[in-house]
């Protein structure tokens, strides 16, 4: 081969990488994945390999490569694999070196598994002596019978939780969420509750309105450049 050719069968095992690593960076450039541009730059190299193979002076340049890579590989692997060894060795002896458990599992699909963990929890809470929780929803319906919003209360043992305020959009600034509040409070404080809480977040803008109906913020979690507000008020 001669021209651009005979200079990339002359490299060798150099030039299937140089081909590989342009590969690599036009995909990434592409914005492709990093495992599509490692595959992209491996189907290269290996289309180039196949061209340049019938070159003599490409196999040659290749083989002699080959053989560099395995003698040297040869003398680096043992020394590699000692460290390596060392190296867990010192990690299984550190102080606190952190081992996990065989039995840990991974699952992303939850919903079932958190529905049978909490029944089996609230179960066990419900058995313990003296244990009180009562749940219930307050709603606000129209004239046709639709939800139009509503907030779900718990109680447990005399401290209210306020959950899940919603109205929906097209019956906002009607003053329905202060009536559901006011309404939950009310029935709370008729069951025995001597407190209220609940928790919010900043981008939700509710928290005028919680402070107006009496509500004080307890604690606040910063959320980047917003807060989880945790607030309180007696009953």
């Amino acid at each position: 081969m001669t021209g651009p050719l005979g200079t990339l069968a002359a490299g060798g095992l150099a030039s299937l990488m140089l081909i590989a690593a342009l590969a690599y960076a036009f995909a990434r450039v592409l914005d492709r994945p990093h495992r599509r541009a490692l595959a992209l730059a491996g189907l290269v190299s290996v289309a180039a390999a196949g061209l340049l193979l019938f070159d003599a002076g490409f196999r040659q340049a290749l083989a002699a490569n080959l053989q560099a890579v395995a003698v040297l590989a040869l003398i680096v692997l043992p020394f590699a694999g000692y460290a390596l060894f060392l190296r867990r060795i010192r990690r299984a002896r550190a102080p606190g070196a952190a081992q996990t458990p065989a039995g840990l599992r991974l699952i992303e699909a939850d919903d079932a598994l958190h529905t049978e963990m909490r029944a089996a929890l609230m179960a066990e809470d419900h058995a313990t002596p003296g244990f009180r929780r009562e749940a219930f929803s307050v709603a606000w319906k129209d004239e046709a019978g639709s939800v139009l919003g509503a907030v779900r209360c718990i109680i447990l043992h005399d401290v209210a939780e306020l959950k899940s305020l919603y109205v929906h959009p097209e019956a906002r600034s009607r003053g329905i969420g202060r009536d559901l509040i006011e309404g939950a409070l009310t029935e709370c404080r008729a069951r025995g509750a001597r407190r209220a809480i609940l928790d919010t977040f900043t981008w939700r803008e509710v928290q005028p309105l919680y402070e107006e109906l009496g509500f004080e913020v307890v604690r606040s979690v910063p959320y980047d450049r917003e807060a989880r507000l945790f607030m309180e008020k007696p009953l």
